[in-house]
């Protein structure tokens, strides 16, 4: 038998909250503070500045100031705030992975992510590893890219655009960032209009941090994950005609940590049987990490004298004989040439 009474009532309630939710949702558009809490952000995801909600694109922008506020300082932490974005490491490579297209081989000539800084196309993600320094935001593009980017960009890309030369006023500011295993960074900005028509910003940043993963052998000196890392970067802006500008920068930055070092940084070695032959499916996988000439590569039961044979379980500890080596040395000239033709804009950029 249906109970016709308890049917109505439920029927009743469903009814009662569609009212409800209509009502709702009708107040949260008429509201000012709904519109308030959206932050109008400008993009060139088309190579022209747009608003983000006016681009047909999946394009994830970020602002300079929310990149501050939350202490993403480089492109490993982006993917926090990027859907469809991770952040991997092969020693000194970065391996950024969007929509499940990565970059496997570093070499490739045309990586599946590409990477942009102020419209200058970036051969190898490694450069990516230079981190944000007085940044205006960051704009991750997902899908493929060939037509207005270019580069065959498989995955996407990720484009960061830094401050530009203001007019308006002096102004400057500067950072202190202290923590574990003695992390120190400093940054700072400075903007200057020299004249009417010429205006100049200055930016630079320096990092050191001690290693946190440790090696039994060599303690910090062969350690990983630390930081040394010295950046600047001069811009000028020159009005030289009402419908020309010209945008110059130079760009250094010097990094000698180790970094991640080897790859994963963490071997496990290879999977062999009691007699020492290869064997994937029922052997014991055993370490594979020195490099030692008098140990034979560290693999157990060729060399069981070899301290390095061993693997440390802890993730913050390597047991390796070596000592990693990085040396990162970059500089760029680039600039902008913007002429306003009245019917559209012509943009050159150069770079080297």
């Amino acid at each position: 038998m249906i109970d016709t009474h308890s049917l109505s009532n439920r029927q009743t309630d469903r009814q009662t909250s569609r009212l409800f939710a209509v009502l709702l949702g009708a107040c949260l558009v008429s509201s000012p503070a709904a519109y308030a809490q959206i932050e109008e952000i400008v993009v060139t995801a088309q190579k022209r500045e747009e608003g983000v909600q006016d681009v047909s694109l999946a394009v994830t922008a970020v602002s300079g100031e929310r990149l501050a506020a939350l202490g993403v300082d480089d492109a490993f932490r982006l993917d926090l705030l990027t859907p469809g974005l991770q952040f991997g490491a092969s020693g000194g490579d970065t391996r950024p992975a969007l929509r499940g297209a990565r970059t496997q081989q570093v070499e490739a000539n045309d990586v599946a992510i590409s990477f942009y800084t102020d419209g200058l196309y970036r051969p190898r993600h490694t450069q990516a590893n230079a981190g944000f320094v007085d940044v205006e935001r960051v704009e991750v593009l997902r899908g493929p890219q060939g037509t207005l980017f270019g580069r065959n960009s498989l995955g996407g890309l990720i484009h960061v655009i830094s401050n530009k030369p203001q007019f308006d006023d002096t102004d400057f500011g500067a950072a202190l960032t202290v923590g574990r295993y003695a992390q120190l960074r400093a940054e700072g900005f400075l903007n200057a209009p020299l004249t009417d028509n010429v205006a100049l910003r200055l930016a630079a940043a320096r990092e050191t941090r001690d290693p946190y993963v440790v090696s039994l052998v060599n303690g910090e000196e062969g350690g990983l994950k630390d930081a040394d890392m010295t950046y600047l970067r001069a811009q000028v802006t020159v009005l030289p005609t009402d419908t020309v500008q010209v945008n110059a920068r130079v760009e250094y930055w010097h990094d000698d940590s180790n970094g991640t070092g080897s790859f994963g940084y963490k071997p496990l070695g290879i999977p062999l049987d009691a007699n020492n032959m290869t064997d994937g499916v029922n052997g014991v996988l055993r370490p594979n990490i020195s490099r030692s000439a008098d140990h034979s590569a560290g693999r157990s039961g060729a060399g069981m004298d070899d301290p390095m044979a061993a693997i440390h379980p802890s993730p913050l500890v390597i047991n390796d004989d070596t000592i990693p080596e990085r040396r990162l040395e970059e500089l760029t000239m680039a600039g902008d040439i913007l002429v306003d033709l009245g019917f559209a804009d012509a943009k050159l950029t150069v770079g080297w």
